[in-house]
């Protein structure tokens, strides 16, 4: 916690994740950005709730508590794969809503909601090819618009740039889709130089 911070990010892990896939890269932003992360029901100190099944009801869930988290603050919004995801639903929803957006939305490792997912679902494979597809595509059960450039969903990053209402930018990391966590320092400074570079 920094409650003297200028501005807050609020970052959405990725599938099976909770808010410890930030802590690296959040202890190493500059003093005036406080990082928050979101605990989804059914992970960490959630695990005893029940996840939920569907983005629409995840995303109700969250807006209430983002919206009172960014009240008072400038703020930017960072979603990594599925978190990138419900990044993208969440501003819809605030902005459905009537609430002010955040300053900036960065995604990271997944394609765009409106292209076709390249593959099978992973959801409908056998536990077997499941488990050797989840490692083929997102670099294992983690041995543990942003990308890794060996990041398979990279390909289709672009896409995101249809779905802006402003100016795009597009930036590579090194290393595959957990990259964030396999170079925490290089995506802090970069995570301290997005959400800082278009102030005012």
């Amino acid at each position: 916690p920094n409650p003297s911070a200028a501005t807050r990010i609020v970052a959405l892990p990725h599938a099976g994740a909770g808010p410890t896939v930030f802590r690296q890269a959040a202890g190493l932003l500059p003093d005036d950005i406080e990082l928050l992360a979101a605990e989804l029901p059914g992970h960490g100190k959630r695990l005893s709730e029940p996840p939920h099944r569907r983005s629409g009801t995840l995303v109700a869930a969250l807006l209430p508590g983002v919206v009172a988290a960014v009240a008072d603050r400038d703020w930017v919004l960072f979603g990594h794969s599925m978190g990138a995801f419900l990044a993208h639903e969440l501003c819809r929803a605030l902005r459905r809503a009537g609430h002010s957006l955040p300053r900036r939305l960065i995604v990271s490792g997944r394609r765009p909601p409106n292209y076709p997912a390249p593959e099978l679902d992973l959801h409908k494979l056998p536990d077997g090819d499941f488990v050797h597809e989840l490692t083929r595509r997102y670099d294992g059960i983690p041995a543990a618009i942003w990308g890794g450039r060996d990041d398979p969903q990279t390909a289709q990053m672009d896409g995101w740039a249809d779905l802006a209402a402003g100016p795009a930018k597009r930036r590579l990391f090194d290393g595959g889709h957990f990259y964030l966590t396999d170079r925490p320092e290089r995506f802090a400074r970069a995570l301290a130089e997005e959400t800082t570079n278009d102030k005012t």
